[in-house]
């Protein structure tokens, strides 16, 4: 890669405090320019974090030709809006999950994508992940047969009254925040969609799913089970249950320190620990390389609008029960 690529981030979001170090921290990466509404906010994290350029709104920013991706960490409804504006003002895009509330908008941001000739990828930073890849790899060999039950729980204890995640029309909801990446993993895995799902949910004061509980049933006699809370201690792992093993994944999603894979098959067991200092190193560093054209994207649109697709059936499946 003969120039780095200049990276925007609209939003100063606490997330972004997460991510800044792995583009800081990438070869092939240059972090240019920050925007937030308050001009103050952007003036203090480009101090922090010794960012050149600041802008006092998300369009001044897109406006700099200088910048080639922006990372977009709002609030669930303003992803299409702004996704949309940096596609069309020829930027590449990587927007955190989940990318898009229905399938519409989803097909929205792939005619952009298309129209403008740029990228937009869904930000799942554990889909770059090498404990993922590893993942991947051990499924492809036939380690566990052939795949019959997966199995997900994702919790944490989540009551900050002033998030967005707590509003029903800012596309809140612990489906929505939490269950999407269980419903990506599971289609990762098996590369498809269910075609049945049944579903509950638990609603809050405000409006929105603080627990949800689904089944859902795949292709070639595939069940999976999933189980996320906004009322229970910190928790995740993965099942993978097939006819001649099992597969326990420790923090699939999330990882970040010491996590693991353990096979167990009629050898006994095999363990393949993994420690992961910034998650989101990998993901910076895939989607530079897929903006320079030196690599393909990872989460595609194809997938995106799959995961959107099926939240939309589980939330219409709970609603009827």
């Amino acid at each position: 890669m003969k120039n780095k690529i200049r990276w925007g981030l609209l939003s100063t979001a606490s997330i972004t405090d997460q991510f800044i170090p792995a583009i800081k921290g990438n070869k092939h990466s240059e972090l240019a320019a920050i925007a937030s509404r308050d001009i103050h906010k952007a003036d203090e994290a480009a101090r922090q974090w010794k960012i050149e350029r600041t802008y006092g709104s998300y369009q001044a920013l897109l406006d700099d030709p200088n910048i080639d991706i922006v990372y977009i960490p709002l609030p669930n409804h303003l992803h299409l809006e702004w996704t949309l504006k940096a596609a069309r003002a020829g930027k590449h895009v990587l927007v955190e999950k989940p990318i898009a509330l229905t399938v519409e908008e989803v097909d929205q941001m792939a005619a952009a994508a298309k129209e403008n000739n740029v990228i937009i990828q869904e930000g799942f930073m554990y889909r770059f992940n090498p404990q993922t890849a590893k993942i991947n790899t051990l499924m492809n060999e036939g380690v566990l047969g052939e795949l019959r039950f997966m199995r997900s729980g994702f919790q944490h204890i989540h009551n900050r009254a002033d998030d967005y995640r707590l509003t029903p029309e800012f596309g809140g909801g612990v489906l929505w925040d939490m269950g999407c990446y269980p419903v990506s993993f599971f289609q990762m895995i098996t590369g498809s969609a269910p075609f049945r799902v049944s579903a509950y949910r638990q609603l809050g004061k405000t409006g929105i799913d603080r627990s949800f509980f689904a089944t859902m049933h795949f292709i070639k006699g595939i069940t999976s089970q999933l189980a996320i809370s906004f009322d229970l201690p910190s928790f995740s792992n993965v099942e993978l249950h097939g006819t001649e093993g099992i597969m326990f994944i420790s923090s699939p999603f999330k990882q970040r320190g010491p996590t693991g894979i353990i096979l167990k098959h009629s050898k006994g067991f095999q363990n393949f620990p993994f420690s992961t200092k910034d998650p989101f190193t990998a993901e910076v560093e895939s989607m530079a390389l897929a903006a320079s054209g030196e690599a393909e994207v990872v989460v595609t649109l194809q997938d995106s609008r799959r995961t959107v697709s099926t939240i939309q059936m589980l939330h219409e499946a709970a609603s009827n029960v």
